[in-house]
């Protein structure tokens, strides 16, 4: 009997395989410190990790152990759900990435000591096959899903205190390179009206060598 075909790829699917390339079983890496516990609220745990990543993925060439940034999602309908929209727009950054390399105007080919965009470089995805032990603290997260991305060690988080005129027109055009890359921001959380004004998902690059 002939055999059913296999359902077509979506477009994000094929988007994922192009720039997302799956890392299981060929990255290896050693946790170095845990950044973030998401366990009792179901969400992302982060971790700092020494990676020695394959042969032509990150700035090592497959060379040497790279410092990288391991993202572990719940096995949940919420972290699956994570998953899924970051993995989409990890591709798309790292799609808008490539096309702005192929036109001569990345940051490397015009002699700017800035970088090139204003977001981590994600290297792959991976399913976790072991559980992550850090002291004496178990991370049962073998099978879970996690994005490996470039570790910058002097981000900080911005805050209000570090808002003046140049730095507003700063974020605006990061958030305009972001929208030239076909994503908008969302967030799973219903929010009400707070209080205060704060950032979650902006920080700075304190060291200027990083900013490279």
């Amino acid at each position: 009997m002939p055999r059913a075909a296999k359902p077509a790829k979506s477009e994000a699917d094929i988007l994922i395989d192009q720039y997302l390339p799956n890392l299981t079983g060929t990255v290896a890496y050693r946790v170095l410190s845990v950044l973030k516990d998401g366990r009792k609220h179901s969400l992302p745990s982060c971790f700092h990790v020494s990676a020695k990543l394959p042969g032509g993925i990150g700035p090592s060439r497959g060379k040497g152990a790279v410092q990288c940034f391991l993202k572990v999602f719940p096995d949940d309908s919420k972290g699956k759900l994570r998953y899924m929209t970051d993995r989409i727009a990890n591709a798309k950054l790292a799609q808008y990435d490539e096309h702005v390399a192929c036109s001569s105007v990345s940051a490397a080919t015009q002699g700017d000591p800035k970088r090139a965009s204003p977001w981590p470089k994600c290297f792959g995805r991976l399913v976790i096959l072991d559980d992550i032990v850090v002291a004496t603290d178990k991370f049962p997260i073998a099978s879970q899903r996690a994005l490996l991305f470039e570790f910058i060690p002097s981000l900080r988080l911005l805050s209000k205190e570090d808002l003046d005129n140049e730095m507003c027109t700063s974020i605006l055009s990061d958030v305009a390179l972001v929208h030239s890359a076909g994503l908008v921001h969302r967030d799973l959380k219903e929010r009400t009206l707070e209080p205060t004004v704060g950032f979650r998902n902006i920080f700075l690059v304190t060291d200027p060598e990083e900013a490279t």
